[in-house]
């Protein structure tokens, strides 16, 4: 296998047009893919009741339009027969299901305590929820036990859970769950971002910079930041970054870290990074630190005999086959799809192998790029990096197709009303070649008013409409009127108000540096953050 390493600024060590079948859908993995298909036949084929009953049971993320679609056709998917009746006989799946406060509640003590000794042992945090139903204070036992879950599963979907924990101090234990709980953390996230609970960012402000943990931290020090406390966000961000519950978690305050304090301890730390990320790529250049390792395949075998790389249900098997492996066996697994065309297949797995420490910049499908301008290729290549990482068939939740993740209703108004392509069809956005085509195309559109990967990339994830307006609204990625000018464009940055835009940017830039350096145009990461907070300095609304 021949790996290609670039030294530079940095050191690089076709599917049926037709709708499946119900039989084809009925032995199809279940997945996104599957339910992309099920949702495509049962809102363009009108099926009949019983065949969308069966459908429904088959759907593996039962959640948003298609769920919507179906609630309204056959009605709300109960649970199964196995979930009713005595919780000892069920399933352990349905004994979650059936177990909530109210449940607890309508049994006797000596009920409840059978019921905990049944599930100790078994699962820990049905234990905790049981037990803590018998106790004076069951919401200061699963505190003390630290048991997220079960605190949630307690308080109610109905109940405010930032005002609950206004009333007890988090134990240690509990910090440790919380932090680590996507939940909780979009909870601060967006009391910081919007500014809109004022409960919550009080109760941020009265903690003890060694309570929280990880993202937590974090986002308090944000908090603490805009509430004028500079030298507690100080604390914060340090706590947060000896807490990290991720790589670039800890680079990312380590970072502001380093803004607050202007330790060079911190921006050395930082440049030594060996994660890829906006913050440690900013470190690594202002330090002069250059070594840092990405792995682009160069294959020359041209394709992986019998793989299909435009069906998804073929994706599917394979990673329903790599989800039983791990370590050496995967990575042994991922070797066969070193080929040209399966270059997106075999980064990913390999990723996967290793856990994230080795970091695959994939380059393929290059004959169809469409342009002979570096910046572009690199732009393409970084988004689509970001959004299938490289894999020609991928699907996701919302059922975005292909490696550019366009959505169907964008696919098909590009492709028969834009271009006027003779006969397209939205699974045509699994074929490599239309997919870069599309995103030429839109990004042809995005550039007449958008003159930084930064900004393209907010547009290319949350539309253009929603850039336009976090950029004229005033508050943000604007140094004349910024309250914290000094700290811009990284204060904007962290507030752009849609979650997965705010990251995904940077994400994408960190990518499109890469491979700006892969092409061979040694460009500085300081580049663009330099008028990205002056009206008009990159973009073309103001």
């Amino acid at each position: 296998m021949r790996l290609l390493v670039l030294c530079s600024i940095f050191c690089l060590s076709v599917l049926s047009a037709e709708i499946h079948s119900y039989s084809e859908l009925l032995k199809a993995p279940k997945g996104l893919a599957k339910d992309y298909y099920i949702y495509r036949y049962a809102s363009e084929k009108n099926p009949n009741k019983a065949e969308l009953k069966e459908l429904q049971k088959l759907i593996f993320r039962n959640s948003g339009k298609i769920k919507k679609l179906f609630d309204s056709k056959v009605g709300v998917l109960k649970l199964p027969p196995e979930c009713e009746g005595d919780i000892y006989a069920a399933s352990l799946a349905c004994q979650k299901d059936l177990l909530s406060k109210q449940y607890l509640e309508s049994l006797s003590k000596e009920q409840r305590e059978r019921l905990a000794q049944y599930f100790k042992g078994r699962d820990n945090d049905l234990y905790t929820l049981s037990m803590a139903m018998n106790s004076p204070d069951p919401l200061g036992y699963i505190n003390a036990s630290g048991n997220i879950w079960a605190y949630y599963r307690y308080l109610g979907a109905s109940v405010n859970l930032a005002n609950e924990l206004r009333k007890i101090r988090p134990s240690r234990a509990m910090w440790a769950s919380l932090s680590k709980s996507n939940r909780f953390l979009n909870l601060l996230s967006e009391a910081v971002v919007k500014g809109e609970n004022a409960a919550l960012k009080s109760w941020l402000l009265e903690l003890n910079p060694s309570e929280p943990q990880g993202m937590a931290a974090f986002w308090a020090g944000l908090n603490a930041l805009l509430s004028g406390d500079e030298k507690k966000a100080e604390l914060f961000f340090e706590q947060a970054a000896k807490t990290p519950a991720s790589a670039s978690g800890r680079d990312q305050a380590l970072f502001w870290h380093y803004l607050l304090s202007k330790r060079q301890t911190s921006l050395k730390t930082l440049s030594n990074s060996k994660d890829i990320n906006m913050y440690s790529l900013y470190a690594k250049e202002i330090t002069g630190n250059n070594k840092l390792e990405v792995i682009v395949p160069q294959p020359v075998q041209v394709g992986l005999k019998g793989y299909d790389i435009s069906d998804p249900f073929t994706w599917q098997r394979t990673k329903d086959e790599a989800a039983k492996l791990k370590g050496k066996e995967l990575a042994n697994y991922a070797l066969k799809f070193y080929t040209k065309t399966t270059q997106g297949e075999f980064s990913y797995l390999m990723q996967r192998a290793y856990k994230g420490a080795r970091h695959y910049f994939p380059t393929p499908f290059m004959e169809f790029i469409g342009t002979n301008d570096i910046s572009r290729q690199a732009l393409i290549l970084a988004i689509a990096r970001q959004e299938s990482r490289f894999v020609p068939s991928a699907v996701s939740v919302s059922y975005a197709l292909g490696m550019m993740q366009f959505m169907p209703f964008v696919a098909n108004d590009i492709g028969k009303k834009k271009l006027g392509i003779p006969g397209f069809k939205e699974d045509d956005m699994f074929k490599p070649s239309v997919a870069y085509e599309f995103a030429n195309y839109h990004l042809n559109y995005l550039e007449k008013y958008l003159k930084n990967p930064i900004f393209v990339a907010y547009a290319y994830n949350g539309g253009l409409g929603f850039t336009r307006r976090m950029i004229t609204g005033g508050k943000l990625f604007n140094a004349n009127t910024s309250k914290y000018a000094r700290f811009e464009p990284f204060i904007s940055m962290e507030l752009v108000p849609y979650a997965e835009s705010r990251e995904y940017a940077k994400k994408v830039l960190a990518n499109y540096v890469i491979y700006s350096s892969i092409l061979g145009s040694n460009i500085k990461i300081s580049k663009f953050f330099e008028k990205l907070a002056i009206p008009g300095g990159a973009e073309s609304f103001r």
